[in-house]
């Protein structure tokens, strides 16, 4: 049978967890970053894409300097949003470890998720399109068959 001392006992082990969380973030930013700017390894997925599903999408490297900065923007709220929700779920664990599972600033802080969540939809559609229609303004959208050749 699970005790609320056993489920204290979880979260603790969780919060401790969740510092590799912290740890890999800068990581996986600088890997995603460096993949988006890699023309020679969009390349290699084109060539292995028999569908063609990668020469569709925007290639980053290709932009003009509007269009990169537009993008970085984009890249940025994003990481924002992430970075917000992270710490939104980290203090809510530390609270759950602290046996602190209903008490107000808990429950304000589950309630702060969940309007991050549906409010990121919101704000990402609108500045997703916003994106796409100065990409398209500035011609810096990418054009198929011309990776590496700039924007």
């Amino acid at each position: 049978m699970v005790t609320l001392e056993s489920t204290v006992r979880l979260f603790r082990r969780l919060d401790r967890l969740f510092w590799l969380v912290w740890l890999a973030y800068p990581a996986t930013i600088w890997i995603a970053v460096c993949d988006a700017l890699d023309v020679s390894g969009i390349r290699s997925l084109m060539k292995s894409d028999p569908a063609g599903c990668v020469e569709s999408l925007p290639i980053p490297a290709n932009f003009s300097l509007s269009g990169k900065i537009l993008y970085g923007c984009l890249y940025a709220s994003t990481q924002v949003f992430f970075v917000t929700m992270l710490i939104v779920v980290h203090l809510a664990i530390k609270r759950f470890a602290k046996d602190q599972i209903f008490v107000l600033r808990t429950l304000e802080s589950v309630r702060s998720l969940g309007l991050l969540i549906a409010g990121w939809g919101v704000y990402e559609s609108i500045y997703t399109n916003f994106l796409v229609y100065g990409l398209y303004l500035t011609g810096a959208q990418s054009r198929p068959g011309k990776i590496g050749q700039g924007g």
